[in-house]
């Protein structure tokens, strides 16, 4: 069974570069794509992590008023305004977790429809936009975060081996709000390139491959 460790805090350092117009509702989709990841924290059973997913479906997609309702989340992205692309997003977001959760086997298959769908769902509410270099870009950045939280350094190569073969596809446009991705994508695609697994996290090599991306994208 996938049993991930605590999320590092690159989201956060990525929001310092987001346009300011951007920025609160980036932080929005960043916190729920770490509300979703938490759900698979700790070894959970499998039917609990469904029940938990299912819930966020139902209260962001099919509008399930009679849940959610002081949560500060659901409010917040409830206030925000979501739109039908929000929600076809999010949906792509949440099956995509659901092909890991409780999953006692992975194939390479299973992994790039994992990464499909929470990255490219994840990156393209974090641009507002979709495109096949958004969805391979937040796939690749999936991959990667997720061989960084995994215990079993075969499925992490694994993970890496797969979003390696994604790196020619995501060449992201040069949009302002794009940048936190192009960094994004700048950290993660650095480390599959050389199928370094980070697994420690997210430490002091990472902050400096962000601080020279930085400087050029």
């Amino acid at each position: 069974m996938v049993n991930l460790r605590p999320s590092a805090p690159l989201s956060r350092l990525l929001l310092g570069y987001a346009p300011s117009d951007a920025r609160t509702r980036q932080a929005l989709w960043w916190h729920w794509d770490e509300r979703l990841a938490a759900i698979l924290q700790g070894g959970r059973e499998p039917a609990i992590m469904a029940i938990r997913l299912a819930w966020w479906r139902d209260v962001l997609i099919q509008g399930d008023e009679g849940k959610g309702r002081g949560e500060p989340l659901v409010e917040a992205l409830r206030t925000s305004g979501l739109t039908e692309f929000d929600r076809q997003h999010i949906g792509r977001c949440v099956e995509g977790w659901g092909e890991i959760a409780g999953a006692e086997a992975l194939s390479a298959a299973d992994l790039l429809s994992y990464a499909q769908g929470r990255g490219g769902g994840l990156f393209s509410l974090l641009a507002g936009q979709s495109s096949p270099a958004i969805v391979a870009a937040g796939s690749i950045w999936a991959l990667w975060d997720l061989a960084a939280h995994l215990s079993d350094p075969e499925l992490a190569a694994a993970c890496l081996a797969v979003a390696q073969d994604l790196l020619p596809e995501a060449q992201l446009g040069k949009a302002a709000v794009e940048r936190p991705l192009r960094l994004a994508l700048a950290v993660a695609a650095y480390d599959v390139r050389r199928q370094h697994i980070p697994s420690w996290g997210f430490g002091p090599r990472h902050y400096l491959r962000l601080l020279l991306a930085s400087l050029t994208r």
